[in-house]
């Protein structure tokens, strides 16, 4: 059974490798003696963790499903997105959209194509922002009560002012994060009782984004 989820991601990865397009013209040269390799290096890393990981799934009893039309679509897609990137976060977030995406689950909606584009669209910074306010103890308190860059700030002091106010805006008008008197994930000293804290589109996303649990 090993050696035919071997064949099967190897097959799959080649088919996902082989939809980058390559150029001609001048930077053929370059394209020919650098290109390849690098390609083949990062996606055998990347096929090398998937199937470790796929492995301790398989050992814990739960069943996978490697066969389905939608597996095959998100592994090519996530291995060509996860060739491309050069952010290791994003790239374990394709590889755990892919684990996650084995174990069998109905669906009556594209989910699974929402959470992989929001990976591919986002900045590494938008991710860790997000995993940071699920786990409240990585912020420090703040002042402002209703502006989520005041809450931000002192934990990601590295990003100018104008791009955390952009990523912070972009979170909010996708509803990952919401502010009010509902899930407290990260606690304002204020009289209100208000927080901002991950919805639950925002929860099923991390939990999509990390290792499945088993």
């Amino acid at each position: 059974m090993e050696d035919d989820y071997k064949n099967n991601f190897r097959n799959l990865s080649i088919a996902a490798s082989a939809a980058i397009p390559i150029v001609g013209g001048p930077i053929s040269f370059l394209l020919d003696k650098y290109v390849p390799s690098f390609i083949e290096e990062k996606r055998d890393k990347f096929l090398k963790s998937l199937n470790n990981e796929l492995q301790k799934i398989i050992d814990s009893g739960s069943k996978v499903d490697l066969e389905s039309d939608r597996f095959i679509s998100i592994f090519i897609r996530c291995v060509k997105l996860a060739i491309e990137e050069s952010e290791q976060e994003k790239i374990d977030s394709f590889r755990n959209i892919i684990l996650n995406s084995a174990i069998p689950e109905k669906q009556d909606f594209d989910l699974t194509t929402l959470l992989m584009n929001w990976v591919r669209d986002f900045t590494v910074d938008h991710i860790r922002i997000i995993k940071a306010i699920q786990n409240n103890h990585e912020i420090s308190h703040y002042e402002k009560e209703s502006d989520l860059y005041y809450a931000l700030e002192h934990h990601f002091r590295n990003i100018p002012k104008s791009f955390l106010i952009t990523l912070s805006q972009d979170l909010i008008s996708k509803n990952i994060v919401i502010y009010g008197k509902g899930k407290v994930t990260v606690e304002i000293p204020n009289e209100t009782g208000k927080s901002w804290y991950l919805s639950d589109i925002g929860e099923i996303f991390v939990d999509y984004i990390t290792l499945p649990k088993h």
